[in-house]
C-alpha cells in the first residue's frame, strides 16, 4: 500500500506500508536403521519425529521526500521494519526397545531496524553526477529460548548458556559517489565511504565494541563496439552480521548444539571483477564475469573459548574465493517458438581456507562448487496463454564441525518446475504449476570422529530424503 504526493516546485513525497503474516508448520519423520557391512539399511532401530512450527508477522513503513536544493536535489529517506517470530521445535525419539524421549525448544525473536538517510545529488558539469549521502541506522535483536527435556519422567527445564541475548547496533555511514564519462566509450564511477558501527550484546556474556571501516568501489565501463561492453570493478566491502549467531541454539534434526558468540565482527572483502557482455541481435545477450575475492575476518565454525563450538572469525589469514559466472538470455523466435525466452546461467567457484583445526587447505563449508539453472517461458502470440519450465542443479562442498564432517548430494535436480498460465481470468492471472517433477533425492552422509577431526572416524550416518511432487495453483492480480 502506498501514497504519492506531487507538490509545487518539483517536490515529491512517497509513503509505503506493507505487512506480512505466515503460520508455517512442517513435520519430518525419520525411520532409522542399523548399518550393515555393505552400506545398506539393517534392522529397524527407532522413529524420530521433528515437528516445526513458526508463526511470524512483520511490517515495514518507508517514505521519502525530495525537493530541489542549491542547484541539485535533496532527498530524505526513512524506513522502519519490525519482525517477530516464534520457532517451536519438538524432537520425539521412539526406539524399539527403550523409553520414548522428547526434547523441546521454544524460541521467540524480535528484530527491528530503523534507518534515516539524507541524499544530495547534483551535476557539477554536463554528464557528471556527484552524490553525497549520510545514513544512520539502529538495529536490534531480542531473543529468548526455553529448552525442556523428557527422559521418561516428565518434562524438565534445560539451561543452555547464551540462548537469551539482546543485541543492538548503532551504525552510521557517509559516502561520496562520482560518475563521469572519460571518453565517448569509457565511463567512470567511483565511491568512497566510511562506516562506523557500535555493537553491544547483553546476556550470559555481555559485550560492547565499536568499529570504523572504510569501503567503496572504482568501476570502469568500456564499449569497444555497439554490441560489446567490458566492465571492470574493484570493491572494498563490509559484511553484515546475522545477530542470531550471537545466541546459542540447538539443531534438533541433526542433534547439534551451537554456542553463541558475542565477539563476532563483520567480514571485510576486497573484490576484483571483470565482466564481458556481448549482444547477438536485439534479444540475445551473454555475459561472462570473472572475479577474485580476498576476505578478512572470515566467519566459519570454530572451537570457541570456554568450550563448545559455534561461528567465529578467522583472523590469522585471508581467505580466497574466485570463480566464473555465466548469464545469458536467448530468444526462441529463430527456431519457431515465437514469444519464447530461454535464460541459462551457471557458475564455477573455487574457495580456499586454512582449516582452523587440522591446518589443511580446504573449501569453504557448504559452498557451491558449481551450479547451473535453465528457465524457459513462452507467451503464446495472440492468446492469453503462457507456459514454461525450469530446472537447476548444484554441487556443494562438505561442512565441518569440530567432531563431524558432512556431505550432501542432490540427485538428479534440486528444483524442477513446469507451469501453464492464463493471464485473463476475470482480469487476473491463473498459474498452475508442478514442482519437483524429477522427485529429487537428497543424501546426507555424516562422519563422526573420536574426540575431534584429528581422530579416527568412529561412526558414519547416512540420511536419504526424497522431495515429493508439489501441485500449486495461484490467482493474482488487481481487483
Amino acid at each position: 500500500m502506498g501514497l504519492v504526493w506531487d507538490g509545487e516546485n518539483d517536490q515529491v513525497a512517497n509513503l509505503n506500508f506493507q505487512g506480512f503474516y505466515s503460520d508455517f508448520e512442517m513435520t519430518e519423520t525419520s525411520r532409522q536403521f542399523a548399518p550393515t557391512s555393505n552400506g545398506d539399511f539393517g534392522d529397524f532401530r527407532r522413529t524420530v519425529t521433528n515437528p516445526f512450527l513458526s508463526p511470524q508477522y512483520s511490517y515495514e513503513i518507508g517514505g521519502d521526500y525530495a525537493q530541489p536544493f542549491a542547484g541539485g536535489t535533496l532527498k530524505l529517506i526513512g524506513l522502519r521494519r519490525f519482525d517477530t517470530e516464534n520457532r517451536k521445535r519438538i524432537s520425539t525419539i521412539d526406539p524399539v526397545d527403550d523409553i520414548t524421549t522428547q526434547f523441546e525448544s521454544d524460541e521467540t525473536a524480535d528484530t527491528a531496524e530503523t534507518i534515516l538517510r539524507i541524499l544530495y545529488t547534483l551535476e557539477p558539469a554536463k554528464g557528471q553526477t556527484l552524490e553525497w549521502a549520510i545514513e544512520g541506522a539502529l538495529n536490534t535483536l531480542d531473543t529468548s529460548t526455553l529448552f525442556r527435556e523428557d527422559l521418561g519422567g516428565g518434562f524438565q527445564p534445560v539451561f543452555i548458556a547464551g540462548s537469551d541475548v539482546f543485541v543492538k547496533e548503532n551504525r552510521g555511514e557517509t559516502s561520496l559517489l562520482y560518475t563521469r564519462p572519460m571518453t565517448t566509450k569509457l565511463q567512470l564511477q567511483s565511491s568512497v565511504a566510511v562506516e562506523y558501527s557500535k555493537l553491544s550484546a547483553e546476556g550470559t556474556t555481555s559485550n560492547s565494541r565499536s568499529f570504523v571501516r572504510p569501503k567503496g568501489f572504482l568501476a570502469l565501463t568500456y564499449d569497444p563496439t555497439n554490441t560489446t561492453q567490458i566492465r571492470t570493478r574493484i570493491d572494498r566491502l563490509v559484511g553484515q552480521l546475522n545477530f542470531r549467531n550471537f545466541a546459542s541454539n540447538v539443531d534438533l534434526q541433526e542433534g547439534n548444539q551451537n554456542s553463541g558468540n558475542t565477539e563476532l565482527v563483520p567480514e571485510q572483502t576486497w573484490r576484483y571483477e571483470v565482466a564481458v557482455e556481448h549482444r547477438l541481435g536485439a534479444k540475445n545477450v551473454i555475459t561472462l564475469t570473472f572475479f577474485h575475492e580476498s576476505i578478512e575476518d572470515f566467519i566459519t565454525f570454530l572451537s570457541l573459548p570456554g568450550g563448545g563450538g559455534g561461528l567465529g572469525n578467522l583472523t590469522d589469514t585471508r581467505q580466497k574465493r574466485q570463480g566464473i559466472e555465466l548469464e545469458s538470455t536467448w530468444s526462441t523466435d529463430a527456431i519457431g517458438l515465437k514469444g519464447g525466452k530461454l535464460d541459462i546461467s551457471g557458475e564455477l567457484l573455487k574457495t580456499r581456507l586454512r582449516d582452523p583445526l587440522t591446518g589443511e587447505s580446504r573449501a569453504f563449508d557448504r559452498i557451491r562448487k558449481w551450479r547451473y539453472a535453465v528457465n524457459f517461458r513462452q507467451d503464446i502470440e495472440n492468446t492469453a496463454w503462457a507456459w514454461g519450465f525450469s530446472f537447476k542443479a548444484e554441487n556443494l562442498s562438505p561442512r565441518h564441525r569440530t567432531d563431524q564432517r558432512s556431505q550432501e548430494l542432490v540427485r538428479p535436480f534440486r528444483d524442477s518446475i513446469v507451469f501453464i498460465e492464463h493471464k485473463d481470468i476475470l482480469g487476473m492471472t491463473l498459474n498452475l504449476s508442478v514442482d519437483n517433477i524429477f522427485i529429487p533425492q537428497r543424501t546426507l552422509t555424516r562422519d563422526f570422529f573420536d574426540g575431534d577431526r584429528l581422530g579416527e572416524i568412529i561412526k558414519t550416518e547416512r540420511r536419504v530424503r526424497t522431495n515429493g511432487t508439489v501441485y500449486q495453483m495461484t490467482l493474482s492480480g488487481k481487483f
